[in-house]
């Protein structure tokens, strides 16, 4: 015979009350208390670096927008007669002054969505001195390189070119190395692109400045900020969220020991006369040409600058399978174990166990907090059903619900997790904002989809989360597999060395992104 209703509810809600208790004091232990403050501790790390990465930005954007109101007033029929020739004085200096001439290296492969429009962007720049554009592919077969013969056929159309423009098929280990060969002697600068970075018109002129304006200087570099598609899929979030932070690194001063492959300026004759070991380092078993850059360079102190300019729309193309990001992410990881020397091996392993350690002292308490959350919700709805407190009153029944008198430090540990949390999202949206008005001036206000209603900031928050689970996992999964494809070629490192296997050539090349 079934049991009364009321009596088969009061035997499940007992059954929950049971389960809860158990968790609920699981949750209050020593261990989950110290990862939610260690979180907090690290959320608000995050937080006070997007903080002062956002500072640092604003900081530009207000001097540039200050230039730019300078220029214009200058410009005006108001402008004094004393300032009209102090201008004239300063034009003609300037114009005593040569300006360097800058060889642009393009490694390509393929097609990708925006890959024209982006080197249209390189092509076209504002610069006042010669530009020279070197286009690398690995064979006549790639569909790359008939598009880039017709962007040249394009660029050499426009007026005030003064570059020659040139194609080479070197089917070397290093692109970047068969296109500094192929630069023409008399460039100061050789400047390495990826073929998805937009630049912003005055990108090679800032770029140049920032050398000319530091002797100290050795190379320059920049990062990119990337731009979702509309209705973003929560997989390609992932590949975006896995930049917010690196971005701290570029941002919170002009001097940095890090380098974006996607943007490298280096000055030519020391690469060519073998001054420094680039080349060869780049042609021996290279994979990742900014990691072993910026080794040469910590090993030979020579000094990298990342002008607060130098940032570049990459936009985003979805959906993006399971497949291609598990393939993104192990492409981001499998440079750190690769290396040249003991010393940069420790430096790169140890950054690997920093980074798998910051992931998960991430994720660990934001899961306790969540359950704990959904323990707290579970537990209003079952308010009503006083037997599930013992106390003597309503009033009592709250703080038993929310453990304050059995674990007053785990109530203080999660509540403190939740308010660094909170701190970390509202400092990445001011962030956010700032890098896209400055994006949005950089590009004289022409492009209309820097706008922060392209984040769902819900949806960010919860790619964060998956990301930074699985990273550990993928880390370790790529420090015992030896083979990772790259844009259809395959890879394979032995003792820090990485060989070129295979090689094919899609139509298409999808999300290969750097």
């Amino acid at each position: 015979m079934l049991a009364p209703l009321p009596v088969s509810l009061a035997s499940i809600v007992g059954v929950v009350e049971v389960k809860i208790d158990w968790l609920a004091k699981l949750l209050c232990c020593p261990v989950v208390t110290a990862l939610q403050f260690q979180g907090a501790l690290v959320a608000l790390a995050v937080c006070g670096g997007w903080l002062w990465a956002g500072s640092m930005r604003l900081r530009e954007l207000r001097r540039l927008q200050k230039l730019q109101q300078r220029q214009l007033w200058s410009k005006s029929q108001d402008a004094s007669s004393r300032l009209a020739q102090q201008d004239k004085s300063l034009q003609s200096q300037a114009a005593d002054i040569p300006i360097p001439k800058v060889t642009l290296i393009l490694p390509v492969k393929g097609l990708r969505d925006g890959s024209i429009q982006a080197w249209a962007s390189h092509l076209s720049q504002q610069y006042g001195g010669d530009l020279e554009a070197v286009f690398v592919v690995d064979d006549r077969s790639d569909p790359a390189h008939a598009a880039a013969e017709a962007a040249l056929r394009h660029s050499k159309g426009q007026a005030g070119r003064r570059c020659p423009i040139e194609l080479p098929v070197p089917g070397q280990k290093s692109p970047v190395s068969a296109g500094i060969k192929a630069a023409s002697s008399n460039s100061k600068y050789v400047l390495c692109l990826d073929d998805d970075v937009t630049l912003h018109p005055t990108a090679v002129s800032m770029l140049v400045a920032a050398a000319e304006d530091d002797p100290g200087a050795f190379m320059v570099t920049g990062y990119p900020f990337d731009i979702p598609p509309e209705n973003v899929d929560l997989l390609t979030l992932c590949m975006l969220v896995y930049h917010l932070p690196l971005l701290i690194a570029f941002s919170v001063r002009q001097q940095t020991d890090f380098l974006y492959g996607g943007c490298m300026m280096f000055p030519l004759e020391p690469l060519q006369s073998g001054q420094y070991p680039f080349i060869q380092a780049w042609q021996d078993g290279g994979y990742s040409d900014d990691l072993t850059a910026a080794s040469v360079c910590n090993q030979h102190g020579l000094q990298i600058l990342c002008p607060s300019s130098a940032i570049f729309p990459q936009h985003l193309q979805g959906p993006t399978t399971i497949g291609q990001w598990w393939n993104y992410l192990r492409r981001q990881l499998y440079v750190l174990d690769t290396y040249a020397s003991d010393k940069n091996r420790r430096t790169n392993h140890t950054m690997m166990l920093l980074h798998s350690w910051l992931s998960w002292g991430l994720v660990l308490p934001m899961t306790t907090v969540m359950l704990r959350s959904l323990l707290w919700l579970v537990q209003v709805v079952l308010l009503p059903t006083q037997s599930v407190w013992q106390g003597p009153g309503t009033s009592y029944a709250w703080l038993h619900m929310f453990h304050v008198e059995s674990c007053p430090w785990s109530s203080i540990s999660h509540a403190t997790f939740a308010l660094s949390f909170l701190l970390a999202a509202c400092s990445l949206s001011w962030m956010t904002g700032v890098v896209l008005r400055l994006l949005q001036h950089l590009h004289h206000g022409h492009v209309t989809h820097f706008h922060k209603d392209r984040f769902p900031w819900g949806k960010v928050w919860l790619a964060m989360y998956v990301n930074n689970a699985v990273l550990p996992l993928c880390m370790l999964y790529t420090y015992v597999q030896p083979a990772v494809e790259w844009s259809g070629v395959t890879y394979r490192k032995h003792a820090g060395r990485v060989v070129r296997q295979a090689s094919r050539h899609p139509e298409r090349c999808g999300q290969a992104l750097s």
